[in-house]
């Protein structure tokens, strides 16, 4: 047997007629900018080349029952052996997924949680995909849409020169009017210098009423904080909120940090520890901490949990943590 995989005159999809030697029983990585052609060569040449290859090697009356594999676009390939192809594929993108909820890990903490916490909840509460265990906030999301203060706001205007960059906002509109109406702010000053009251006032305070007596202005009306508002406009079923996105971020959720639990869960405790803690803590910690649990729960519990934890450690992923939404790994995490 050839000591090289001898590939010439390559020709799928973006090849050009290719000639490369690849050196056999090594390690070898390809790599290349997108586009350059790297799952051209590999799988669509040298693999569909080891699967016709294979393929012709078993006998008609078998192969009718496989699927047909055409022989790739190039001039000769040779030096092949049956082949084994992995593809990265990622997980299906969903927000409420999680590495601990992929793995089925969370499933066993969830019990562990109940049988083995203080206070006592049942598994199901600490379900965040469900009303019972959700947080109130974020709805189990772990995230939420917030406004980007920085976007929103020039601190060095006034709001007399327009520190609100929002169009809805803008000098002498209906809502900056509004704002000036309330009495709340010193228009001229620099937004940058105005207290914590002041601004948590102009961007979040909660709707309120108003009773203007100023002769020119609208006598009563509602007013609210900028953020407030835009936060409002993003979730209304109603549609022109287009220009609202590039003042919205999501961010980690302030009430649950992420964690994605209600407040009632969020109490619990396991050993002295905090479950939150515990879904935050890389694996190998995580590990550590349930091997050290002791009782006859938190040998038959922790025995799964601790079986696939040993299982992601050893294939390189202890560093992750439970509570790692799976929209954020990487192909080769996956």
């Amino acid at each position: 047997m050839s000591a090289f995989i001898r590939v010439r005159g390559a020709r799928e999809n973006n090849l050009r007629d290719v000639d490369i030697d690849i050196p056999r029983n090594k390690l070898i990585v390809v790599t290349g900018v997108s586009g350059s052609g790297k799952t051209s060569l590999v799988f669509d040449t040298i693999f569909k080349a080891a699967q016709a290859e294979l393929l012709e090697m078993i006998g008609s009356y078998s192969r009718q029952s496989m699927p047909h594999v055409e022989r790739p676009k190039l001039h000769s390939i040779s030096g092949l052996s049956p082949a084994v192809a992995i593809k990265q594929s990622p997980l299906a993108s969903n927000p409420r997924s999680t590495v601990g909820t992929a793995t089925d890990i969370y499933s066993y903490m969830r019990l562990l949680f109940s049988r083995m916490g203080t206070p006592i909840l049942s598994a199901g509460e600490f379900s965040f995909n469900t009303p019972k265990g959700a947080c109130e906030q974020c709805s189990g999301l772990g995230k939420t849409l917030q406004v980007d203060e920085d976007l929103l706001i020039d601190w060095t205007k006034s709001l007399r020169d327009g520190a609100i960059r929002h169009r809805t906002w803008k000098v002498g509109g209906r809502y900056w009017n509004i704002i000036a109406a309330v009495e709340l702010f010193d228009l001229d000053k620099p937004v940058g210098q105005l207290t914590p009251k002041e601004l948590h006032d102009l961007l979040h305070r909660e709707p309120f009423e108003y009773q203007n007596k100023t002769p020119g202005f609208v006598q009563s009306f509602s007013y609210e904080g900028v953020a407030s508002r835009i936060l409002k406009r993003a979730t209304d079923s109603r549609g022109g909120k287009e220009y609202d996105d590039q003042f919205l971020v999501e961010r980690r959720c302030q009430a649950c940090d992420g964690t994605r639990l209600n407040s009632r869960c969020r109490e619990v405790t396991v050993g002295g520890v905090p479950v939150v803690r515990l879904l935050g803590m890389e694996m190998v910690e995580l590990r550590a901490f349930i091997e050290s649990l002791i009782g006859g729960v938190a040998e038959a519990i922790g025995a799964s949990v601790v079986h696939r934890l040993r299982a992601l450690e050893d294939v390189g992923l202890g560093y992750l943590s439970l509570n790692r939404s799976t929209d954020t790994l990487s192909g080769g995490e996956v």
